[in-house]
């Protein structure tokens, strides 16, 4: 915190004798006051109708180079909101203690996040999120050390990930199984459908070695692949030069993502959330809407008695944004990557958040966003020119005359 003090302080504190602006100058001497000369009152009508003129003309020159120089810059100046996070990373690091709530920043993300995967029909997400993390941890690792650049990483394989996580827990004489049996989880049942994020830290004396680059073996789709992993043999029997040591702390999620500037798998309870329609209109003669087979709407649905159910729809938006319903139940449990929060960024159901790095491909009912958009680093449409989703209809426009109504 001294640093921070000794940077404002040094540009921010006016020394004596420093030039201070003119017109500071003449409103600060009794003699020397900035006041028009009388004139006329025609001509200083005149007089203030040009000037506005002149303000008008200037705020539009002013306007059109701003847009001119939004449009040159390219659509992801991400050299530059690396830089900055960094800094800001700076800033709120502390290494004597907890982080003060109160000095937290409003928004964070961390640096050198890799890119999102697809965990396609598989229930793997924990391997994802553990792997992602693993991830930015060694890309974070290797800059500062100098032997990644800032724009490379290495690729961990999910595939060789769950493969070594299951001979841990299925080996009835493994010393470990015992933390593999989760309720609920599929681990020590030879099947990767279903795991738990902190097996990293409970199996770590197995899995020290038993990260290794996605080019040992890509990753399947299909659900019948779990143990699947041609190169894995011939890479161990090589040696495996990427090896990895954890620690446990306790402190707050956002503390943790200034101060370590680390991303942290993240697990959150999926629902499923049921929609009500009344019973109006065209959807009077619905089953739902008969008196003696009703469905009740909800309290806050004063409008009519009955409603039509729609069950079966997942919290979450077009946008990819986790929401909370009246009508939520449980569908199960998912696992992702936290890299960030904003408090300054509302989503469309009015909410602040976390930012996290999910493995879902976009799709007819999800699309997720940049980590530079949801930081609100680059406006909507340059996300759209570099993260496009053509599923999402915020992301349409229209095309010609076509669907416009004229007179």
């Amino acid at each position: 915190m001294q640093e921070i003090a000794a940077r404002y302080s040094s540009t921010s504190t006016d020394k004596d004798g420093d030039e201070l602006p003119v017109c500071s100058r003449r409103f600060a001497t009794a003699e020397k006051r900035c006041i028009a000369p009388q004139a006329p009152l025609q001509t200083a009508f005149y007089a203030f109708n040009g000037l506005a003129l002149f303000v008008l003309l200037s705020l539009y020159i002013s306007t059109h180079n701003t847009i001119s120089q939004l449009k040159m810059q390219p659509a992801s100046n991400m050299e530059s909101i690396r830089a900055a996070r960094q800094e800001n990373a700076v800033l709120y690091s502390s290494e004597d203690g907890l982080v003060p709530m109160a000095l937290l920043p409003s928004k964070f993300a961390v640096d050198y996040v890799t890119p999102r995967q697809d965990q396609a029909h598989r229930g793997t997400c924990w391997d994802f999120a553990t792997i992602g993390f693993l991830e930015q941890s060694y890309r974070a690792h290797g800059v500062h050390k100098g032997w990644l650049k800032p724009d490379e990483f290495v690729a961990f394989s999910e595939q060789v990930y769950g493969v070594e996580v299951l001979k841990l827990c299925t080996d009835a004489d493994s010393q470990q199984q015992k933390d593999c049996r989760v309720a609920g989880d599929k681990m020590w049942m030879n099947s990767t459908d279903g795991g738990e994020m902190p097996e990293l830290y409970y199996l770590q004396n197995g899995l020290k070695e038993s990260v290794f680059p996605q080019s040992v073996c890509k990753y399947y789709t299909n659900s019948d692949s779990d143990m699947l992993c041609p190169g894995l043999e011939a890479a161990q029997a090589a040696g495996n030069p990427l090896k990895f040591e954890l620690s446990y702390e306790d402190m707050s999620v956002r503390e943790h993502l200034v101060r370590k500037n680390q991303a942290m798998p993240l697990s959150t309870p999926i629902a499923m959330v049921t929609h009500y329609y009344p019973c109006i209109g065209a959807l009077v003669n619905d089953y739902h809407c008969q008196p003696e087979t009703c469905t009740l709407c909800p309290g806050d649905m004063a409008t009519t008695t009955c409603c039509i159910p729609l069950k079966g729809r997942r919290n979450r938006n077009m946008e990819d944004e986790f929401f909370s319903h009246r009508g939520m139940s449980i569908e199960g449990g998912h696992a992702m990557l936290l890299v960030g929060y904003n408090d300054a960024f509302l989503t469309r159901e009015g909410f602040t958040g976390l930012i996290v790095k999910n493995s879902w491909t976009d799709g007819p009912y999800q699309g997720g966003h940049s980590l530079a958009y949801w930081m609100q680093e680059v406006s909507d449409w340059e996300e759209r020119s570099v993260c496009p989703n053509s599923y999402n209809p915020f992301s349409s426009y229209h095309c010609g005359n076509n669907g416009i109504l004229s007179k």
